[in-house]
Order: C-alpha cells, then sequence, then structure tokens
C-alpha cells in the first residue's frame, strides 16, 4: 500500500497553538468597545472560525462586527509570533512526508505575510514546497478551490495525500477533494475522517504504519 506522503496542513490550531493568542485578541478587542465575554466561550466560537466569532459576538454585544473584527487584528498584530507556538510532535511529521520522498503544503484562510512570520519565527519554513493563503483569492474553506490549486499546482497523487485539520471546514475541503483527512483534537461536527489523533506522535506512527482506516 502506497504511503500518505503529501500532507497539507491548516496553520492555525493545526500547525501552531493560536488559540490562546487568538481568544486573547478578541477579548482585548470587546473590552476596546466597552464588551467582554468569557474565554472559554470565545474559544469554542473562534474553533469554527474568526469570522464566526466576530459574527456572534457582535451580535450578542450590539456591535459593528467589521469594527470588532479590525480591533481583533490590531490586538492579534501585536502578540509575537514567538507566542504562538508549535505543536509538539509536528516537526517529526513533517520530516517524515520529506523523508518519504512526499513534501508538505499549506492551505489557510490567513494572510501570507501571516503566515511567514509564524514559519520564520520558529524556523519551519524549510519543511514547506507550497501555500495557499487568504491573498490567493480563493474561496473559503470548505469550499475545495484552494486544495485543489495546490493538487494541481504540484500534481499530488491523491491517493498519497492527506490534509490535517483541527475545524470541520478542513476536514470537509479535503473530503471535498478526494484526498484523505486526519482530524487533530476533538471530533468536530462529527464527520467522517480517515483518522483521529490528539497527539502528533499518533499521527507519526498511523503515518509509519501505511494505515487507511477510516
Amino acid at each position: 500500500m502506497d504511503l500518505l506522503r503529501f500532507l497539507i496542513w491548516d496553520v492555525g490550531g493545526t500547525l501552531f497553538d493560536t488559540y490562546p493568542a487568538t481568544v486573547r485578541a478578541f477579548a482585548r478587542g470587546l473590552e476596546d468597545l466597552g464588551a467582554s465575554a468569557p474565554d472559554e466561550y470565545i474559544a469554542a466560537l473562534v474553533r469554527v472560525s474568526r469570522a464566526h466569532c466576530a459574527a456572534v459576538l457582535a451580535q450578542e454585544h450590539a456591535l459593528d462586527s467589521d469594527e470588532l473584527y479590525r480591533r481583533f487584528e490590531q490586538r492579534y498584530a501585536q502578540i509575537p509570533p514567538e507566542e504562538q507556538v508549535l505543536f509538539p510532535g509536528a516537526v517529526d511529521v513533517c520530516t517524515f512526508a520529506l523523508e518519504r520522498g512526499g513534501n508538505n503544503y499549506l492551505w489557510t484562510h490567513r494572510e501570507r505575510a501571516s503566515v511567514h512570520a509564524l514559519l520564520g519565527a520558529h524556523a519551519m519554513e524549510r519543511y514547506f514546497a507550497g501555500i495557499v493563503a487568504a491573498d490567493d483569492g480563493f474561496p473559503r474553506k470548505p469550499d475545495p478551490a484552494g486544495l485543489m490549486a495546490i493538487i494541481l499546482r504540484h500534481q499530488l497523487p491523491r491517493d498519497e495525500t492527506l490534509v490535517i485539520g483541527d475545524r470541520e471546514i478542513d476536514l470537509l475541503g479535503g473530503r471535498n477533494a478526494g484526498v484523505h483527512t486526519a482530524c487533530f483534537g476533538p471530533a468536530p461536527g462529527g464527520i467522517v475522517v480517515d483518522y483521529r489523533f490528539h497527539a502528533y506522535a499518533q499521527l507519526l506512527a498511523w503515518l509509519q504504519a501505511g494505515r487507511r482506516d477510516r
């Protein structure tokens, strides 16, 4: 059985633990506008998407969602990328792909500059052969257009390609593109994926074993 060796990663919440910084920035943005919400509640909203978080919080607090998102972005930009740490074991999985003759790619809603800031802060740029970011103008996940661009641009065999994400939109996008999927963390929305894991050592062992179980 061929190995899954072409890995397409989500960035925030999958490769890097960006959730604490994102929650802090939304909380500070709310404070700027005279409102507040519990961190745990903000975290749950952010796990759907940042846009969803801004929309829900703005509606609940009678705020303008665009203004809240702008305040969030201002606050988030003040948090150094060095504080948004790489998840333990993620480097080992990236290395596995390269050692098996594959490669790593990024598919994200973030702006390209934000992606490069995170990669550069953690010396990770050399592990990735391509990025599709918000700047590229593709429809948002779970639309697979950005993912398909990576697959076609790099001529990736779909039976050897795996999307790794922590949100339903990442995994639905992978399934819509006809590639394999792995869910990092709590299972979102009951979606069927090829593998669920809570630590990258688990994913590495599964990849090394050449498993394809759903």
